[in-house]
């Protein structure tokens, strides 16, 4: 079992440019990214897949990005996280001014032990995004197909521009984002396969991973059939 706390919906937007001068703020939307936030608050006043009008937001790119809000807590458990399902891209993660690590991969998750970062009260979140064009300006350069400064980051590659599509490099915070707080034992992730199958019978290999067993605890695990035996 677990406790969840959301962070979706409403955080604290900062446009900063890349010297760390503050630009201007909006509000900003968790799962989301700064093109649509920027769109919602009305500073991108155009439709950006009208014509060429792209072009005209491509300074969203070389801009750093900053999401913060508050969560309050009334107790502070152990094994709390936080949890992020997608951030774009290069980031920096601080709860309470305190920098819990660095991102730069758009296609996993990130998870964050902060127990002994927590306060009774309110907590304050912040994700400052760094320019995905900044960020790799002096490393090689590579050979490719288009614009190539995107073969050194792991994130969409499309939103780099393609033959159909126009170039809108995004960031954001784009999946889920929470705190979970585990009570008991926690299922962290299940593998089930068939290892042998004969005439007669089969061998199932049910596998495993737990968090916070560290008590004990019992898992029942059903195989059930097509039909529901």
């Amino acid at each position: 079992m677990e406790k969840i706390i959301s962070l979706k919906g409403k955080w604290n937007g900062s446009c900063i440019e890349t010297d760390g001068n503050k630009k201007f703020e909006f509000i900003g939307t968790v799962p989301g990214c700064v093109h649509t936030d920027l769109i919602n608050c009305n500073i991108i006043d155009y439709d950006i897949f009208y014509r060429d009008n792209a072009e005209k937001c491509q300074w969203i790119e070389n801009m750093d990005w900053e999401y913060s809000r508050s969560f309050v807590v009334e107790e502070i458990q152990p094994n709390t996280q936080l949890v992020f399902e997608g951030l774009d891209v290069y980031c920096d993660v601080y709860l309470n001014d305190i920098l819990l690590g660095s991102c730069d991969d758009m296609f996993i998750s990130y998870c964050f032990e902060i127990s002994d970062k927590l306060i009774v009260g309110q907590n304050n979140i912040k994700v400052h995004f760094y320019s995905p064009i900044v960020a790799v300006k002096d490393k090689e350069k590579l050979k490719g197909s288009f614009t190539t400064e995107r073969l050194h980051t792991r994130r969409i590659q499309c939103t780099y521009g393609w033959d159909w599509v126009a170039r809108l490099v995004t960031c954001g915070i784009f999946r889920d984002a929470y705190i979970r707080i585990p009570e008991g034992i926690c299922t962290k992730s299940i593998y089930v396969y068939t290892e042998h199958i004969g005439a007669s019978s089969s061998q199932i290999v049910f596998e495993a991973d737990f968090e916070n067993y560290q008590s004990g605890g019992i898992i029942n695990a059903e195989i059930l059939s097509p039909s529901g035996d």
